[in-house]
């Protein structure tokens, strides 16, 4: 089987330079995988995905998983299915910020971050502009502890940052169902000792029960990662540029009171009581609006000195733009001797 896939067959920029994902090539993978043919249409010698089919996206989700991770995965109807190589682009850039930060700068002094990205009115500066990393800077192994904030049902996060850098995880859902169908993926392919899951009872509260929750009080996180609801109301999401893949998903998946501003500025007020908890809290912004409304709260704090550092890394996948948002509240020399430590523990 991997011989359908010898070659580079296309290149994208806009994936991260380490997602290999860049190599995929369906015309070849339906030959391994029948299921795919289904799902793929080819006109003038290009492969075509239809993306409002949730039935094509979780095909190509599972025979990805399959064949690049070795993952058995298999989520019943009407829950999130996710596209694989956006994850995987999330996933490089969290290990882009774990790296020393004297030999991969990924963000620029405090001072200039604010002088230089919030007087632009034209939108965000890219922050990684084609840097390339060693690998052998990327922190690997168990003792990388990750946060996944509402992991659903398909649990590609934690599955994601196992497979690909050997991190331990962390997943919280408010939904029992979810952490079920999560737990189940895990054990068939005999992930419990790398991946656990937590319930969160309380939906109001993101960090209280999970961080303060016996089972985690001697456990430190590297980072958190989270792909936070999108839309306020089903009248928002039916506007969205995929309506159909998203009516195939829970509500509580999707949609929010007050949208993906005020989840992702609950989930930033929160992590401040645990600063010290997590070294990176990351959060995905998928729109420009509340980006920017975002990065002014985080300068006030920087200027009050309430936060030490963020960073702003653009996610360029397809004709979509998103971003990751990330904040710490330990300073540089904090974080440099607390990555170092563990890189080489």
């Amino acid at each position: 089987m991997n011989s359908f896939l010898g070659n580079k067959v296309r290149h994208n920029k806009e994936f991260h330079h380490r997602n290999i994902h860049v190599l995929d090539n369906f015309l070849l993978l339906a030959f391994g995988y029948p299921e795919l043919s289904d799902c793929i249409k080819i006109n003038n010698g290009k492969v075509h995905i239809n993306y409002d089919n949730p039935r094509a996206i979780y095909t190509i989700s599972k025979v990805l998983l399959h064949y690049r991770y070795n993952i058995i995965w298999k989520i019943p109807n009407n829950f999130l299915v996710p596209t694989i190589p956006s994850r995987v682009n999330y996933v490089h850039y969290i290990a882009d910020l774990l790296t020393p930060e004297h030999i991969f700068n990924t963000e620029t002094t405090n001072e200039l971050w604010i002088e230089t990205f919030l007087p632009s009115p034209i939108g965000i500066k890219h922050e990684f502009k084609g840097h390339s990393v060693n690998t052998e800077l990327i922190p690997t192994g168990k003792q990388i502890i990750g946060l996944d904030i509402g992991v659903g049902a398909n649990c590609i996060f934690p599955i994601l940052c196992n497979s690909i850098y050997s991190w331990s995880m962390v997943g919280t859902d408010i939904s029992v169902e979810s952490l079920f169908i999560s737990n189940s993926i895990i054990k068939i392919n005999n992930l419990s000792d790398s991946i656990k899951f937590i319930h969160q009872k309380n939906v109001e509260q993101i960090f209280v029960g999970i961080l303060d929750n016996p089972e985690l009080s001697n456990t430190n996180f590297t980072f958190s990662i989270c792909n936070p609801p999108f839309y306020s109301s089903n009248e928002e999401s039916n506007n969205n540029t995929h309506p159909n893949r998203l009516r195939s998903c829970k509500e509580y998946e999707v949609i929010t009171d007050g949208g993906e501003f005020n989840f992702i500025l609950k989930l930033y007020n929160q992590s401040k009581n645990f600063p010290k908890r997590v070294i990176w809290f990351t959060s995905q912004v998928s729109k420009l609006k509340n980006l920017k409304k975002l990065r002014e709260i985080c300068r006030c704090d920087i200027n009050s000195k309430r936060l030490e550092a963020t960073r702003v890394i653009t996610l360029k996948q397809g004709r979509h733009e998103k971003w990751v948002l990330a904040w710490s509240f330990y300073n540089k020399h904090e974080r440099i001797s607390l990555l170092k430590f563990l890189r080489y523990k």
